[in-house]
């Protein structure tokens, strides 16, 4: 008996990732129609083979969704342009979904070239199998035309004080700008575009109080340049904000490493020498402290 059912199960579970790519397949038909409404059932009814272990692993299932939402976004786009009603929200949204479906596309894109007379796998001179893609370049095409409207909503969240997504938004911006494939193609941005990019991006993770990854995003503006909006004192307020966390846990080694660390990079900051002095004060005395409490005035009198 025990037997029957755990075929019956395997059964069913093979059943049902068949089913899923049955459908994928009929959705990929129907992601490149230019009807907001059938584009919009395509992303709808994709969702349970984001999650099917066959569906999930198979390119098809992320490049349809990224398809269909990038045609909604610009069917949508389209909509706005010719001053008819909108919803921006929604349209920053699936332009956000869009672009997390083809990351995910992107690295499953690979198909094994096959000899059409013995229908083997080609061969390369180290005796791995050919590969090549399929929708990779149709992918990247779409990821770069839309670097701008990405960043366009990232500045739309951030007036809107929606720092959660502003941030997502400015990070995707960032780092689609900077990839292989936008340098490759010749439409990477400036380091000046994105270190602003990046200071508003640690901004709006300072306002949630994700200081860890504002820290980190403040100091990569300040690497490229960027030096507007107070950056030093925001990156400065950040660190000191993770330090007190680790004092408050006796973690004084921590911390000690953390602050020398920036101080590498920005030996011209007091208010770090002033932060060091104080958690050695902490740990071994006002005596041990002075030192960096006297180069904290040295370089910021």
């Amino acid at each position: 008996m025990k037997k029957m059912i755990l075929l019956a199960a395997a059964i069913m579970m093979a059943f049902g990732a068949s089913a899923q790519m049955s459908l994928v397949k009929d959705l990929a038909k129907k992601a490149s129609s230019g009807n907001p409404q059938a584009l919009a059932e395509v992303l709808q009814s994709i969702e349970p083979a984001f999650t099917n272990p066959e569906s999930a692993g198979d390119v098809l299932t992320w490049y349809t969704a990224g398809k269909a939402a990038f045609g909604l976004y610009d069917e949508l786009y389209k909509m706005k342009l010719m001053q008819q009603p909108v919803d921006e929200n929604m349209m920053n949204e699936v332009l956000s979904g869009a672009y997390e479906f083809y990351l995910q596309a992107l690295p499953l894109d690979s198909v094994v070239e096959v000899d059409k007379k013995t229908g083997m796998p080609k061969l390369n001179s180290d005796g791995t199998k050919k590969v090549k893609t399929k929708y990779s370049k149709e992918i990247i095409g779409a990821l770069t035309s839309h670097m701008g409207d990405i960043a366009g909503a990232g500045n739309t969240y951030l007036q809107a004080s929606d720092w959660e997504h502003a941030a997502d938004a400015f990070g995707n911006y960032a780092d689609l700008a900077t990839s292989d494939f936008a340098i490759k193609n010749g439409v990477a941005a400036a380091d000046s575009v994105i270190s602003q990019v990046r200071f508003f991006q640690a901004y709006s993770q300072y306002q949630m109080q994700k200081f860890a990854e504002a820290y980190d995003n403040f100091t990569k503006a300040r690497k490229l340049g960027y030096t507007d909006n107070n950056i030093v004192d925001f990156q400065t307020s950040s660190l000191a904000i993770m330090v007190q966390g680790m004092l408050d846990k006796n973690e004084y080694d921590k911390a000690n490493n953390f602050i020398d660390n920036a101080l590498k990079s920005d030996p011209s900051n007091g208010t770090l020498h002033d932060i060091k002095g104080f958690t050695i004060e902490l740990k071994d005395g006002v005596d041990a402290a002075l030192p960096f409490y006297r180069k904290a005035v040295e370089v910021d009198p």
